[in-house]
């Protein structure tokens, strides 16, 4: 599957540029952004097998904060949002499996926390 003749999910390199920033809002609290775009890894001829895992987002952006309460203890929260993006093939379902178009989307929406804490 993933070798260079495989079957595989046709996935390609991709090039990414991030951009992002850190602020801090006081001595205990910063703040952080980024965005961050690639190109795209599944080529739109690609469809039929992406369907299982259809990793085609380009365009991702987080927002973050990191706060301590005292030297040793912090505490984090994110959120980061993959804006959807769709990648449309005609016919790109084989004949043997009924024929017709295979059109893959994603989007994406996570939340983290963190607590660290120095001994």
């Amino acid at each position: 599957m993933g070798s260079s003749n495989g079957l595989g999910f046709g996935w390609r390199n991709t090039n990414v540029i991030k951009i992002g920033t850190s602020y801090d809002v006081t001595s205990h609290l910063t703040a952080r952004a980024r965005y961050s775009r690639s190109s795209q890894p599944v080529a739109s001829t690609e469809t039929f097998l992406n369907i299982l895992a259809p990793g085609v987002v380009q365009d991702q952006a987080t927002l973050g904060a990191t706060g301590k309460t005292d030297a040793k203890t912090s505490f984090g929260l994110f959120y980061g949002h993959a804006f959807k993006t769709t990648i449309s093939d005609n016919n790109s379902i084989p004949a043997a499996f009924g024929g017709g178009d295979a059109n893959v989307h994603l989007a994406e929406d996570v939340v983290g926390a963190s607590l660290g804490k120095q001994f």
